[in-house]
């Protein structure tokens, strides 16, 4: 397993996330299950190379001394060719003011694992306003000739010049070199205060002082950059080759880096509740509580209420449920990655066959992990079903009374009736089986299904283990064993749901209402945004519709014609009304503070919606502005960004601002990406 922290900022969410698959799967204890967390890993890994960051740096660095190469030109403009760029003026002022050895401080500079004098300095150097200054006259004089590279790689750099927290990102993205846990004894690991020692390894404490020096706007500087750089062409191929603005590559070529993937496991990682990261509670976990069947599992039933009662406080209840959606996102998002690229390398059918395989697996390992963590503060057992499932599932699951004997079937009928509808739990957590539904309409032909999964027959978890005693007849009542499977398969109690509108600023109505496919794909997407920004799982947001917003009056092309808007009406459901409450203040939080992100919906969006979206219309006189286009469109029409001058607070909770991110990310903290 690749070491944390060395070389990507994203490498805790990869090194932690196998952590836990690992532990995810071993009950299974079937080759299908081992293939998928093999799968799984092969899948995330291909995305994080270690190489990522000095790849970057190359390729910027390629992308400048590209230019000067460059023989396109305008009308043959003999200022284009290399040795015409090497003498000119604007050159001598950037080896002046940048360093001798341009291309050299470009590939440090975005080399994040390396804290050094040299580092610094490069840094420093191309951070300079002289530097700044040089690079981008050099950049705006040769841009006719026809290569973009250079003008790619200035908008990196000016990124990451940005400050925060008194320095440079460029630099402020080394404190990843301080959390690199690598120490092979306990005095030089407990040395750093970022890491301990577990007897054998050095490890990263997962603490939130680890977490504070990696979840800073400037790791979300370097995802904004990890999308934009690679938009352009000519030098910027390589691992960047195919990413679109949706993050997905889209045909065969080295290791991909897709940047909304990269946010997703920013997700992960970086998401709090109440101000309190949850990766920490995740990540510490005892895995003995979700592992029924583990067969070194000894943790007593007996201490399970108390465990409960710590983890499961709201904060930490409302974490798991967070971090179950967030991986089973990134576990899909992951599989949709891997399956495009497998399947451009498929050229027979049985490749194609495989390429499916393994691309459900690795979905279905998504799925069950996610129901393990939401069930670990599950109620709905006991004769009030408002018991916590955990232990109810446990003596369930450790029953070994097989024997055709009344003691028997009375304990294992009592144990039943005790989990009650916890039944739906551990099946989740015990089932390999995926839905249709849990696939993007374009790949469910190709994935194969069983009956069970096709028409979601219900479970059978009670009545398997009950299913032994028909053989005796001198005490089997049929009828109360049909009434237990009954009850174990019925959905538990819910809270009911709280009630939020969304509008999404910009999206005409006349584009979404009369496009059934349209509407479907973009309601999926918000129910997923939704989830992650509320932190709960895709079920929970319920009752999820499209409408029109007539409090919007957008622009048709040129016209002034006004149309309306579109809003997105949901529920947010949980199990208690305290649990469903802070779920919808999560959402109202990220909503009113301009940090909710709807990366799937804007993905439906970007993917041929012409004339989606439209700008308000102007004032009697005034010429209304255009619809705003590029890979920025939706963060401009849906609302403020934190840097805009509206940061939102205005606005009550039930306005629920929205910025549709599909290049640009909006920053933490009011710190704004001038990309």
């Amino acid at each position: 397993m690749a070491r944390a922290f060395s070389l990507t900022a994203t490498a805790l969410a990869v090194l932690l996330l196998f952590a836990q698959v690992a532990v995810a799967t071993d009950d299974v204890g079937n080759n299908e299950a081992a293939a998928a967390q093999e799968h799984a890993q092969r899948a995330v890994s291909a995305v994080f190379d270690p190489a990522v960051h000095h790849t970057l740096g190359r390729h910027v660095a390629r992308g400048f001394t590209a230019q000067q190469a460059s023989v396109r030109s305008v009308a043959a403009n003999a200022s284009c060719t290399s040795s015409a760029m090497q003498a000119s003026s604007y050159m001598a002022a950037v080896n002046a003011s940048c360093g001798a050895d341009v291309r050299a401080s470009l590939e440090l500079f975005f080399m994040f694992n390396v804290s050094t004098p040299a580092a610094r300095a490069a840094v420093d150097t191309m951070c300079s306003a002289s530097c700044q200054a040089a690079y981008k006259a050099f950049v705006d004089a040769y841009a006719p000739c026809g290569n973009d590279g250079a003008a790619r790689g200035l908008k990196a750099v000016t990124t990451m010049c940005q400050r925060w927290g008194g320095d440079y990102c460029a630099y402020k993205l080394r404190a990843i070199a301080d959390l690199d846990c690598v120490a092979t004894t306990e005095v030089a690991c407990t040395t750093n205060s970022f890491c301990q020692w577990t007897g054998a390894n050095c490890t990263s404490s997962n603490s939130a002082a680890v977490l504070e020096q990696v979840c800073t706007p400037c790791y979300e500087a370097f995802i904004s950059v990890m999308q934009d750089v690679p938009a352009g062409h000519g030098a910027y191929t390589g691992v960047f080759q195919n990413i679109r603005a949706a993050g997905i590559p889209v045909a065969p070529g080295p290791s991909h880096v897709p940047p909304v993937f990269v946010r997703l496991q920013h997700g992960l990682v970086c998401s709090k509740v109440r101000n309190t990261f949850c990766f920490p509670i995740f990540a510490n976990l005892d895995w003995r509580l979700y592992k029924l069947l583990n067969p070194i599992n000894t943790l007593p039933i007996e201490d399970i209420p108390g465990i409960l009662s710590n983890t499961c406080t709201d904060v930490g209840a409302a974490c798991l449920r967070r971090t179950a959606q967030a991986f089973d996102t990134v576990m899909s998002a992951s599989a949709n990655i891997e399956l495009r690229q497998c399947l451009s390398r498929a050229h027979w059918s049985a490749a194609t066959t495989e390429c499916y395989s393994n691309y459900k697996s690795t979905v279905a390992l998504g799925k069950s992990a996610a129901a393990q963590y939401t069930a670990v503060c599950s109620r709905g057992a006991g004769p009030s079903q408002n018991d916590w499932c955990m232990p109810a599932m446990h003596r369930w699951s450790r029953l070994s009374c097989y024997s055709c004997n009344t003691t028997c079937y009375t304990l294992a009928t009592t144990l039943a009736t005790d989990m009650g509808c916890c039944a739906n739990h551990l099946d989740r957590m015990q089932s390999t089986r995926v839905f249709p539904s849990d696939f993007p309409p374009e790949y469910r032909a190709g994935v194969s299904f069983s009956y069970a999964e096709r028409y979601n027959t219900s479970h059978n978890v009670t009545l398997q283990q009950l299913g032994f005693f028909p053989g005796c007849p001198s005490f089997y009542n049929a009828s109360e064993v049909a009434s237990i499977v009954a009850a174990g398969r019925a959905a538990c109690p819910r809270a009911p749901a709280v009630s939020r509108e969304l509008p999404l600023r910009g999206l005409r109505w006349s584009a979404v209402s009369g496009n059934a496919t349209r509407r479907a794909a973009l309601t999926a997407a918000l129910r997923t945004d939704v989830a992650l920004a509320a932190g709960v799982l895709v079920d929970d947001v319920v009752d999820a519709a499209l409408a029109e917003d007539a409090s919007q009056a957008l622009t048709v092309a040129s016209r002034r014609q006004a149309v309306a808007g579109t809003k997105f009406t949901f529920g947010i459901r949980a199990d208690t009304t305290a649990a469903a409450s802070l779920a919808a203040s999560e959402f109202d939080t990220a909503a009113t503070n301009g940090n909710l992100r709807v990366d799937s919906a804007a993905a439906v969006l970007a993917e041929g919606c012409t004339g989606c979206v439209g700008s308000p219309t102007a004032a009697p006189g005034e010429t209304p502005a255009p619809p705003p286009t590029g890979p920025n469109a939706f963060s401009n029409v849906a609302g403020a960004s934190p840097g805009s001058g509206n940061s939102g607070s205005a606005e009550s909770p039930a306005a629920n601002r929205v910025v549709l991110t599909t290049a640009a990310v909006a920053a933490l903290l009011a710190f704004v990406m001038a990309l």
